[in-house]
């Protein structure tokens, strides 16, 4: 190994131990949990082994920073994605809100989503808006994808290949029980990526209600998505009934958080029942993507149906937010 890339190493290991120093409070047992997992990473990548997974291409990566902050609308269906890419969304994110905060899409549906988007592509183009939304996925949560293979998990697998995924995201409910969470997560993601989503970039997702969830504390998401190679970092509400993101997490957490996840090279999703009028605050919070369902829906209701309008409204008021141009 060259001085240069010790250096580097050092210089990485140093920043992410700082990190970890002012983020410990109260949690330190299950830090130094998670910490001791990391530290045995970063041995491995001295010795020029490789832990991160799904790094994917950063085609995706240049063309989200160029519409920074970026609106991310979830849809559910073709017809949805289509509503989307006429209303102007940067990125078009798949699930089914009814299975939950990170719900997984049945496979033709992701499939009949990404068909829909690239033909939609020509027609952005001639319009000049350029290529089209970039298309991202929920697969659900991690305890999903542990145990037995199924059909419905085949079928998934079979369906990803064939779609070109800018972004891929897998939640974290329940690991807050879990101690080898961080290993799970790892191997499940680069399992995925191997088999299914060799261009993904993943994203991390803190849930703001981790009591809710049973999840780990959006600190040590933040440290484990920088260790392990995700491009960004989500943060949203798990169970929708806790109100909006900033009735969940207190303010100078998701500040402090936001700020450790930039300072990491992270972009970061703000999501958890947005409204319009949280449009400016998530922008002023730091936010590099705004991500909303349900205030792109009918009645301001996530499990009613997208509407162009309405995704066009929440894009001139992302502009007004950024003093950029609104809808074309």
């Amino acid at each position: 190994m060259t001085d240069r890339t010790e250096g580097a190493n050092t210089r990485s290991r140093q920043s992410r131990e700082a990190g970890w120093r002012g983020q410990r409070g109260d949690r330190g047992t299950a830090t130094e949990r998670t910490r001791a997992a990391m530290d045995a990473r970063r041995v491995m990548l001295d010795d020029g082994g490789d832990t991160t997974v799904g790094r994917g291409t950063t085609a995706a990566q240049s063309r989200l920073a160029r519409c920074r902050p970026a609106l991310l609308v979830s849809v559910r269906n073709a017809d949805e994605a289509q509503a989307a890419v006429d209303g102007g969304a940067d990125v078009v994110d798949v699930k089914e809100p009814r299975r939950g905060s990170l719900g997984m899409a049945d496979a033709p549906v992701i499939r009949a989503v990404h068909d829909r988007l690239r033909r939609s592509a020509p027609k952005c183009d001639k319009r000049g808006t350029g290529p089209g939304p970039l298309l991202s996925i929920a697969l659900g949560e991690l305890g999903e994808w542990l145990g037995g293979e199924g059909d419905r998990r085949r079928e998934m697998l079979s369906a990803l290949k064939r779609c070109d995924v800018a972004y891929a995201k897998l939640g974290l409910s329940g690991c807050g029980r879990r101690p080898d969470w961080l290993d799970a997560w790892v191997a499940v993601r680069r399992s995925l990526s191997e088999r299914a989503l060799p261009g993904a970039r993943w994203v991390a997702v803190a849930y703001a209600d981790e009591h809710r969830a049973a999840s780990p504390p959006i600190e040590q998401v933040v440290e484990a998505a920088a260790a392990t190679g995700c491009a960004g970092l989500l943060v949203d509400t798990f169970d929708k009934r806790s109100g909006r993101l900033w009735d969940a997490l207190p303010a100078p957490r998701l500040q402090n958080a936001i700020a450790a996840a930039r300072g990491r090279g992270l972009f970061v999703a703000l999501a958890g029942r947005l409204r319009a009028d949280d449009v400016p605050a998530a922008v002023a919070a730091g936010a590099d993507v705004v991500a909303v369902r349900s205030a792109a829906c009918a009645g301001d209701d996530r499990l009613q149906t997208v509407r162009r309008h309405r995704v066009a409204a929440l894009v001139d008021v992302l502009a007004r937010a950024t003093g950029k141009p609104g809808t074309p």
